[in-house]
């Protein structure tokens, strides 16, 4: 599995629709697409769609002692972020325009 991180310097620069990422571990390039964001103060916290029909969340990574421990199952090789409900409507926009059945 190949894991892909947003450069920190770029997370304030995206124009719609594009992306820059790069590879870090072995495998696949995944390549994103930027859907939307809701922050006045650029691009971060955003969605994005994968080239593997999934979806990216980016956000604040949560660090709360007591609101991990609420997690489920988290895996060693996952985190948990958290955004603003108003960023969810760019993923049931996406979502809605490719996904669901018609």
């Amino acid at each position: 599995m190949a894991f892909v991180i947003l450069d920190a310097v770029e997370c304030n620069a995206h124009a719609p629709n594009t992306s820059k990422f790069r590879q870090v571990g072995g495998g696949k390039i995944m390549r994103l697409r930027f859907l939307g964001t809701d922050s006045d103060q650029g691009g971060c916290p955003a969605m994005y769609a994968t080239d593997h029909g999934t979806y990216v969340v980016q956000g604040k990574i949560v660090t709360d002692a007591v609101a991990l421990g609420d997690v489920r199952d988290l895996a060693d090789d996952e985190t948990v972020v958290e955004i603003e409900p108003a960023l969810v409507r760019h993923l049931i926009e996406h979502y809605n325009d490719h996904h669901a059945k018609r």
